[in-house]
C-alpha cells in the first residue's frame, strides 16, 4: 500500500485540537476542512506549517501531481448575449 504523501488532515487536527481550531486558524468554515481529502489541500497546508510553527509535515514536492495543478487546457466557454 502506497504511503499518502503531503500532510494528512488527521495530523493537522490533532495537532490544533479540533476541526474547529484548524478552520478558525485558516479563516474557513469547518465544512470545508471536512470536506478535504485525506491530504491538506497545498495552500492550507502550507498555512498550518506556518502556523504550527514547523511542526506539521510539509514537503512540497509531496505536491506536484496533476490533481494539485490548475488544470490550463481548458476552452472557455463562448459568451452569449
Amino acid at each position: 500500500m502506497a504511503t499518502l504523501a503531503g500532510m494528512r488532515k488527521k495530523d493537522s487536527i490533532k495537532y490544533f485540537g479540533s476541526v474547529k481550531h484548524v478552520a478558525e486558524v485558516l479563516g474557513i468554515s469547518t465544512q470545508a476542512v471536512y470536506n478535504w481529502p485525506d491530504r491538506v489541500p497545498k495552500t492550507s497546508a502550507a498555512l498550518l506549517y506556518i502556523l504550527s510553527d514547523h511542526k506539521l509535515n510539509l514537503r512540497l514536492q509531496d505536491y506536484t501531481d496533476e490533481s494539485d495543478r490548475p488544470r490550463t487546457n481548458q476552452v472557455p466557454s463562448p459568451q452569449t448575449d
